[in-house]
C-alpha cells in the first residue's frame, strides 16, 4: 500500500531576486511539490518585486507569513530608492501573517520569519539550532517541525522533540556559494518526515541588472557583491566560513509511538 505523502517546499529570504525565484520555481515543478511556505522577506527595491508578489498570489496551495523587510515601515526606507512607488507591493506583504502553524499529515509545522540570536558568531549554529535558545523567543509548544527564514543559511537539526530547519536564501544567499538559491522540501507522511536541501545556479548579471533598473540613486557596488562581503563576516562554527548545503542532504526523523 502507497504511504500517502506530502511534499512541501520551503523559499526563503527572496529579496526581489525574481531571476533566482523564477529559477526554483521551474525546479518545484521538476520536484513535483503539493504546496508551497514562503518564510518573508520578499522585495528590494527591484523590477523583480511585482512578479514576486504575483507568483505569492497565483501560489496555491501556498503558505507565506511576512519578514522584517515586509512591513510598511520597511516601505518607508525603501520608497526613496525605487524608480516607482512600491507601495501597494509592501502593502500585499504587510497584510501576511508573522506566523503560520500547518497541520499536515499528523505533523505540527511552524513557519516563521525571524529567529535571529545576538552572540558571538561563533556559536551562531549552535543558537540557531538549539531548541532551548530557539524555545526563549518562540513558542515551540506541540511543534514537532520549525522552519525559519532571516538568516540566510541553509542548516538543520533534530531532536526527540523538534526538528528544527532554516532552508537558506533564494535571492540573497549568505553561505559560500552566493550565485545558487537555495531551497528546502519537506517530505511528510504519517510515518515520518524527510527533509532535502537544494541548491539552484542563476544568473548573478541578470539579477543584478534588476536591481539597477529597479532603484532610483545610484549603487556603488552590486547587490550580490555585498551579500559576499556580509557572508565572509559571518563565521562557521565548522569551519572559515558556511559551506553551501549539498544536494541532495536528507535524513529522516521518525515520529515516536506512544
Amino acid at each position: 500500500m502507497r504511504v500517502k505523502l506530502l511534499r512541501l517546499a520551503i523559499v526563503a529570504d527572496i529579496h526581489g531576486n525574481w531571476t533566482a525565484l523564477s529559477r526554483v520555481i521551474d525546479r518545484l515543478e521538476d520536484l513535483q511539490i503539493d504546496a508551497v511556505a514562503g518564510l518573508g522577506d520578499y522585495l528590494w527595491t527591484t523590477t523583480g518585486d511585482a512578479a514576486v508578489v504575483e507568483w505569492i498570489g497565483r501560489t496555491s496551495p501556498g503558505y507565506f507569513v511576512r519578514g522584517n523587510g515586509d512591513t510598511m515601515a520597511y516601505y518607508e526606507r525603501c520608497r526613496r530608492l525605487a524608480h516607482t512607488d512600491p507601495r501597494a507591493m509592501y502593502e500585499a506583504v504587510s497584510a501576511l501573517p508573522e506566523r503560520i502553524v500547518l497541520d499536515l499529515e499528523g505533523w505540527r509545522v511552524l513557519l516563521q520569519h525571524e529567529w535571529w540570536p545576538g552572540g558571538d558568531p561563533a556559536t551562531l549554529g549552535q543558537r540557531l539550532l538549539h531548541p532551548p535558545y530557539v524555545g526563549h523567543d518562540v513558542d515551540l509548544t506541540d511543534i514537532d517541525v520549525a522552519v525559519f527564514g532571516d538568516c540566510h543559511l541553509p542548516l538543520h537539526h533534530a531532536t526527540d522533540a523538534v526538528l528544527i530547519v532554516h532552508p537558506g536564501s533564494v535571492g540573497a544567499p549568505f553561505d559560500a556559494d552566493p550565485t545558487s538559491a537555495k531551497f528546502a522540501v519537506l517530505d511528510l507522511t504519517p510515518k515520518g518526515v524527510r527533509l532535502e536541501h537544494h541548491a539552484v545556479p542563476f544568473d548573478i548579471d541578470a539579477a543584478n541588472r534588476e536591481i539597477i533598473a529597479g532603484r532610483a540613486v545610484d549603487i556603488n557596488h552590486s547587490y550580490y557583491r555585498k551579500m559576499t562581503e556580509i557572508r565572509l563576516k559571518v563565521a562557521s562554527p565548522n569551519g572559515e566560513h558556511w559551506e553551501p548545503v549539498p544536494a541532495p542532504v536528507a535524513w529522516m526523523k521518525q515520529r515516536t509511538e506512544v
